[in-house]
């Protein structure tokens, strides 16, 4: 099995999660908006952490009782089974996969370089995130599936001399999110890098 088959499998893992529940919310009548980007009152993106990044949530789901929206998590059904595979992404750094869900991705980085200051991961980030809140993405038939295709979520980077550790919601971000973020831990210089499931 290919990376890209392996990261296809994770992926659809937790989009047909996501779709099935997204459907029985519909079969129960209820209104709700998936993928939401949390603003603050006057409507600007709210921004936490370390980082000052924006979050999405999986879906705000409306109480037919009182009208308000609430927040919804979806997680996988399943964690998709596999052992772990070690490949080598660049020259220069190896990769170490571990069952993780799409949802839930630990990721620890070693050799990142003295003094970086993670410009390379907040950047990778906002441009999976979406900040402008676009129009669902179509393909070359004109077809949409519903999803933003993009990250929901990154939690405060960790760094402890050179070994930098983080979680990540990919949300419903395509593959090549997942490589372009590999590609900025190569470029913050991390040699080696596991992806485990968030606890």
């Amino acid at each position: 099995m290919t990376i890209g088959t392996l990261l296809d499998n994770i992926r659809n893992n937790h989009l047909e999660s996501f779709a099935e529940k997204l459907d029985s919310l519909d079969d129960e009548g209820l209104s709700f908006d998936p993928e939401v980007a949390l603003v603050d009152d006057s409507g600007a993106l709210t921004l936490d952490g370390a980082l000052a990044l924006p979050r999405r949530v999986d879906v705000e789901v409306e109480d037919p009782e009182t009208g308000v929206f609430e927040e919804l998590d979806i997680p996988s059904d399943k964690l998709y089974a596999f052992p772990p595979i070690t490949v080598d992404w660049t020259a220069h750094m190896r990769v170490v996969f571990s069952p993780f869900r799409w949802e839930a991705c630990r990721v620890t980085a070693e050799g990142i370089l003295s003094g970086h200051n993670l410009d390379d991961l907040k950047q990778w980030y906002l441009n999976w995130f979406d900040v402008e809140d676009n129009e669902l993405p179509e393909d070359e038939d004109g077809e949409c599936d519903g999803f933003h295709e993009v990250v929901h979520s990154l939690s405060d980077p960790v760094m402890e001399e050179s070994m930098l550790s983080f979680e990540v919601d990919l949300g419903s971000a395509p593959i090549e999110a997942f490589d372009g973020l590999l590609d900025a831990l190569s470029a913050m210089g991390a040699r080696q890098v596991k992806l485990t499931l968030s606890e």
